[in-house]
């Protein structure tokens, strides 16, 4: 809401707007991304030792998919914004 609003009093301030919006969403999906995949890097050495198990395998796939998400989200979300000039 404050978004429309800030579009009806100047436009070139929104736009800027929601491109700094894209980006807060990029980084925080890249971090919820290191987060998870965190807890699989700093256990390595266990999940090497134990042998992979499909709980390490979904860590990895689940951080690794956050990191790409964020990646490509923001690449469609920037191109949505450049279409705004």
């Amino acid at each position: 809401m404050a978004d429309e609003d800030l579009k009806k009093l100047d436009y070139e301030e929104w736009k800027k707007q929601i491109k700094s919006n894209v980006y807060i969403k990029m980084f925080s999906r890249i971090i919820w991304g290191l987060f998870i995949l965190s807890g699989f890097i700093f256990n390595f050495q266990k999940v090497v030792a134990l042998g992979f198990n499909w709980l390490s395998v979904f860590v990895l796939v689940l951080g690794t998919s956050f990191i790409v998400w964020g990646i490509l989200g923001f690449r469609r979300e920037m191109k949505q914004a450049e279409a705004l000039k």
